[in-house]
This record gives structure tokens, C-alpha cells and sequence, in this order.
């Protein structure tokens, strides 16, 4: 599975994207990163990084950030507002959805009523024939 890279390289601008091949006799899988300009462009003289080592820098990295205490306040209030923008998306879409569901309702009582009354009208016409023919034959 191939996965999107944030990693750019700032010299040439290229992310690094992950390369996977099966080595050796086993084939095992050996998993590195590489610039994705190293190839097409020839503007990358960067070998291949084994995935280890960028990974855990990247982890060590975001886990400074996190817990950093000066960046924790931060943190907390942009998820609060991200979650407070979340939210009220979700709660427009159920407002909507409701209203669909109360036209809907609506339609289908109109429809309903329209069956029953042209429904009612023919119904009250067979039964004066039927009467008419009852009183006409008795």
C-alpha cells in the first residue's frame, strides 16, 4: 500500500515517498524513503532513507510538539473550534435531513387524501348504480 508523504525535501522541493521491494532470498520486505524527484527530474542526489530512521524522527518530532506545554493550550483551543465547526456542520445536515423527512410526509398525506377522495367519488358513484339498479329491479 502506498502512502502520501508530508516529508518535503526543501532543497529541490520533492516529497519523499515510500519505496517497497522484497530483497534477498527470502524477499523480505524492505521498506525506505526516497525523493520523488531523484528519478524523473535527476535533481535529487539524496540516497534512499530507511523507513525507521525518518519515521521515528517524525514521530519524535510531532510528540515534542504535543506535548510541549506552551503548545498544549493551543492545541486544545483550535481542536475545540475545529470540533464547534464539526459540529454545527453535522447539525445543519440533521436540520436539513428533518426537513425532508417533514416534506416528505407531507407529500405522501397529500397523495394519500387525493387517493381516498377520487377513490370516495368513484366508490359513491358504483354504490347509487348499484342502488339505482336495486331500486329499479325491486
Amino acid at each position: 500500500m502506498k502512502s502520501t508523504c508530508l516529508v518535503v525535501k526543501s532543497d529541490v522541493g520533492g516529497a519523499f515517498v515510500d519505496g517497497r521491494r522484497h530483497t534477498g532470498k527470502k524477499k523480505t520486505l524492505q521498506v525506505s524513503y526516497r525523493c520523488s524527484t531523484r528519478k524523473n527530474k535527476h535533481a535529487c542526489k539524496t540516497m534512499e532513507i530507511r523507513r525507521e530512521y525518518i519515521e521515528t524522527f517524525v514521530l519524535k518530532t510531532l510528540a515534542d510538539y504535543v506535548f510541549d506545554d506552551s503548545l498544549i493550550t493551543k492545541l486544545v483551543k483550535h481542536y475545540k473550534s475545529y470540533q464547534k465547526t464539526r459540529s454545527s456542520d453535522l447539525i445543519i445536515k440533521r436540520d436539513e435531513l428533518r426537513q425532508k423527512i417533514v416534506e416528505s410526509e407531507e407529500g405522501i398525506k397529500n397523495r394519500v387524501n387525493l387517493i381516498v377522495k377520487s377513490g370516495s367519488e368513484i366508490l359513491a358513484k358504483k354504490l347509487s348504480q348499484i342502488e339505482t339498479e336495486k331500486n329499479f329491479r325491486g
